[in-house]
């Protein structure tokens, strides 16, 4: 984030440079000069795929602890930083190299991301319970949930994946972008074009919370309950196909399209699976030794 201070001793940081007045369209540019991946992004939850990558960097290669103990240190900063200013104290799904929200396909304006959001605050969390000398990791997220928590719907369940910016009188309104021949988006409430994407997500605001408040006194690593250990072991156990592996259903229609439909071997359900797996065996000789739990 490129911040200075003004003349009256404010100080600017990501979209305080405009107002509601211009517009989310005008006030962006959204012409697509650059892939996004070229720039700061946050897309797909990467920020807690990156933190856990390096904690166990750190562990698999002590001689080199201090750089991956650095690196954790300055993503953390990034974060931070890259965290929108009142009234909107949130994040964007990505960003350009001023750290301003920026378009990426077309279909992803810069917006609040629901998403990509709660995955940085499991990722703030999670720095501070590594290092909590490092309280702003914390602090930073305790100011997103309360903005947040007044923006889930559906009785608290669901998230928008997208939230219209807006700097002076948040709406907290959720959209979706509907392609219209290329750029500019037109931006829409009305459902989505595009079936084949998360346009709404599961909030997950009242397990961070938790958490948020948990680390304020406990800063061991969260576990899962042993309840929650074995359900997750079971569907684990029973959605695999002859017991050797997870098929997860895939259909080219919407912005993805050009693939083939049918059965994918996707790495992150077999990923997740595993660890559960051997999390169950692990724990079942230590703290979850009861088969009534």
């Amino acid at each position: 984030m490129i911040e200075h201070l003004e003349s009256d001793g404010t100080r600017e940081g990501p979209g305080q440079a405009h107002g509601a007045a211009c517009g989310l369209a005008n006030c962006y540019a959204n012409a697509y000069a650059t892939e996004y991946w070229d720039d700061p992004t946050l897309n797909d939850n990467l920020a807690s795929s990156f933190v856990e990558m390096l904690y166990w960097a750190r562990e698999a290669y002590p001689a080199q602890a201090s750089t991956y103990q650095a690196m954790r240190t300055a993503f953390g900063g990034f974060l931070r930083r890259a965290q929108l200013p009142q009234p909107q104290p949130a994040w964007a799904q990505q960003y350009d190299l001023q750290t301003q929200p920026r378009w990426a396909r077309s279909w992803e304006a810069p917006a609040i991301a629901g998403q990509e959001g709660q995955d940085v605050r499991w990722s703030l969390l999670r720095l501070y319970q590594l290092d909590p000398s490092v309280a702003a990791n914390r602090a930073a997220v305790g100011t997103a949930l309360d903005h947040l928590e007044g923006v889930d719907h559906a009785n608290g369940t669901l998230l928008y994946r997208y939230i219209e910016l807006d700097d002076t009188a948040p709406s907290n309104i959720g959209f979706f972008t509907v392609k219209a021949g290329g750029y500019p988006a037109q931006l829409s409430t009305a459902p989505p074009t595009y079936p084949n994407y998360a346009w709404e997500v599961p909030s997950q605001l009242a397990a961070l919370r938790a958490e948020y408040d948990r680390l304020a006194t406990d800063t061991t690593v969260m576990k899962r309950t042993c309840q929650k250990l074995r359900a997750d072991t079971a569907r684990a156990v029973d959605a695999a196909v002859n017991n050797e592996k997870w098929l997860t259903p895939y259909s080219p229609a919407g912005p993805r399209s050009g693939a083939t439909p049918g059965d994918d071997l996707d790495t992150g359900t077999f990923v997740r699976n595993m660890r559960t797996r051997a999390e169950f065996v692990t724990r079942t000789t230590s703290d979850c030794v009861a088969w009534d739990y």
